[in-house]
C-alpha cells in the first residue's frame, strides 16, 4: 500500500470514473449536492462515493474500508486488529 500513498481525493476526483459516480450520486442519494470540504481540508461525501474512492486506492484498502464501515454499520465503535 505504501505505493499508493500518492492517490489522493484530489485526483481521483479528476478521473472520468469519479466524475461519473459523483454525477450519478447527486441524483440517487438524497440530501448529497456534491463532494464536502472543511476548512481543515477534510473531504465529505456519501458512503458509496467513499467506497468507490477505497477501490481506486487499492484492494486491500477497500477490503479495510468495507470491514470497519461494515463494523460501524452494525453498531460496533471498536475495531481490534481482527476486524481490518
Amino acid at each position: 500500500m505504501a505505493g499508493d500513498r500518492h492517490k489522493s481525493p484530489a485526483e481521483w476526483i479528476q478521473t472520468e470514473d469519479a466524475k461519473s459516480l459523483i454525477e450519478a450520486a447527486q441524483k440517487e442519494v438524497a440530501g448529497f449536492d456534491g463532494l464536502r470540504t472543511d476548512e481543515s481540508g477534510e473531504v465529505f461525501a456519501p458512503e458509496v462515493v467513499a467506497i468507490s474512492y477505497a477501490s481506486w486506492i487499492n484492494a486491500s484498502f477497500l477490503v479495510m474500508v468495507l470491514r470497519a464501515y461494515t463494523r460501524l454499520s452494525n453498531g460496533k465503535t471498536v475495531l481490534s486488529g481482527g476486524d481490518v
